[in-house]
């Protein structure tokens, strides 16, 4: 993240201007995300949670050293990795994909980001698939050398652990035993990257991770954001305070278990960041007893959903036309991105 001097007037308008330059975003990019519409708008209502002005301008210096991840950005972080990928494995070829599931039926932005892989990286619709189980339809597990798993993030390292875990392992074994495990994804925290390793020694596994990016905590003495440790110090307090005021489990306080994260992806917020970017709005301001307005939401997905009805002629239109919709705009992106 880059060095920020705490200002005496950092403007609404300033702060959104710079959020867009620093991810590089221009008016186009934000047609196609809903994330991104009325922007403006949603970092006023955001900053009507705070109380005080000099509250604001540490909630505004973190907005401007917020990293946001769109589709084409993931697009390009996807297509490197698939590079490094193919450079360090020599049988590449000899290679299944697949997204990191996660359990109980919660959702799993994994399911997002298989067709931008997919597509950015022309990788054959054989090769990949959003079950594991698919796979004993197309190839014998003997003949696989290696499996790739594509996420957007590793955080604590808790979600692919368990896949790999109670998934992978406990009904697939022979799907993972004596092959070689690769994970593409955007971002890594060190702490993930360790809880993996420790996991992959312990299972006797092969495991490597490939990512462009990891996340410094904003709050780092000596690679945070803010250079004087009297504003480092006072901005902590103040997030801590508005945190404690929203969360619903105390371990996502300053980002789950403290991980000071500013990160979101067009499709969601990973728990790693503030909660005063994304806690919900069932969550409630004590300024003024009015919900909290987040910037990002953050959607943590619904377990125990009730049996899918069939669907009818009507909604199997829907979905066709939602799926077209979906494909001209991923068609859009990449052709941006490789033109």
């Amino acid at each position: 993240m880059t060095k920020d001097v705490l200002k005496n007037q950092e403007t609404v308008i300033d702060s959104f201007k710079t959020f867009f330059e620093n991810n590089q975003i221009d008016e186009r990019d934000i047609v196609d995300d809903d994330r991104l519409d009325n922007f403006e708008q949603k970092v006023k209502a955001w900053l009507n949670n705070v109380e005080t002005e000099e509250e604001k301008q540490i909630f505004l210096v973190l907005l401007k050293n917020y990293s946001y991840y769109n589709k084409l950005s993931i697009a390009q972080s996807f297509i490197n990795g698939f590079n490094m990928f193919k450079k360090i494995e020599t049988y590449h070829n000899d290679t299944i994909y697949m997204g990191v599931g996660s359990r109980g039926g919660i959702f799993n932005g994994s399911s997002e980001l298989i067709p931008i892989f997919k597509r950015s990286n022309k990788i054959d619709k054989l090769r990949i698939v959003e079950k594991p189980r698919d796979f004993y339809e197309k190839y014998d597990p003997k003949d696989v050398k290696n499996v790739v798993l594509v996420d957007d993030i590793i955080g604590s390292g808790t979600t692919v652990k368990r896949y790999l875990e109670e998934n992978l392992l406990r009904n697939y074994p022979e799907l993972i035993l004596g092959k070689k495990i690769y994970i593409i994804c955007v971002i890594a925290l060190e702490k993930g990257l360790s809880t993996l390793n420790k996991f992959a020694v312990k299972n006797n596994l092969f495991l490597e991770v490939i990512n462009e990016y990891g996340i410094e905590k904003a709050f780092d003495k000596n690679k945070g954001i803010f250079i004087s440790e009297k504003e480092r110090i006072n901005a902590k307090k103040i997030v801590r305070k508005y945190d404690e005021k929203i969360v619903k489990r105390e371990i996502d306080i300053l980002g789950f278990k403290e991980s000071q994260g500013l990160v979101s992806f067009y499709h969601n917020t990973p728990n790693n960041t503030f909660p005063i970017f994304w806690e919900d709005p069932e969550s409630r301001s004590e300024i003024n007893n009015t919900p909290w307005s987040p910037i990002f939401g953050r959607d943590e997905g619904i377990s125990g959903l009730p049996e899918r009805e069939i669907p009818t002629h009507k909604d199997l239109g829907t979905i066709k036309k939602e799926k077209e919709f979906k494909d001209r705009l991923l068609s859009k992106i990449l052709k941006k991105l490789f033109d």
